[in-house]
């Protein structure tokens, strides 16, 4: 899994700064942005909040009652990782777990 070996050398001490990013998907509808869940930087590792993370945490429960008409099972949670560099999503490590309400 692409995040796993994303953190591991992040902990390991060969990366510098993590943000950690998190949306709601469903392969149905348009994509909902990523939003910033917060960031991974120091060594020790240290997660700092974003301080919209609760607002997000609203956002995301919108999302998830406008979609209940659908497939809920097709609901995914997704995070990202984005590091120091990149410019654009397509190089993001992410992964997903189903969304359970």
């Amino acid at each position: 899994m692409k995040v796993v070996g994303a953190l591991s050398a992040f902990l390991a001490g060969a990366a510098a700064n993590v943000i950690l990013h998190h949306r709601i998907f469903h392969p149905l509808f348009p994509d909902l942005q990523y939003l910033e869940r917060g960031s991974i930087s120091g060594n020790p590792p240290t997660f700092r909040p974003s301080s919209s993370f609760t607002d997000d945490l609203n956002t995301f429960a919108e999302a998830l009652l406008q979609l209940e008409d659908s497939q809920s099972s097709d609901v995914l949670y997704q995070v990202a990782l984005s590091h120091e560099g990149d410019t654009s999503q397509a190089t993001w490590d992410f992964s997903s777990v189903k969304a359970v309400r």
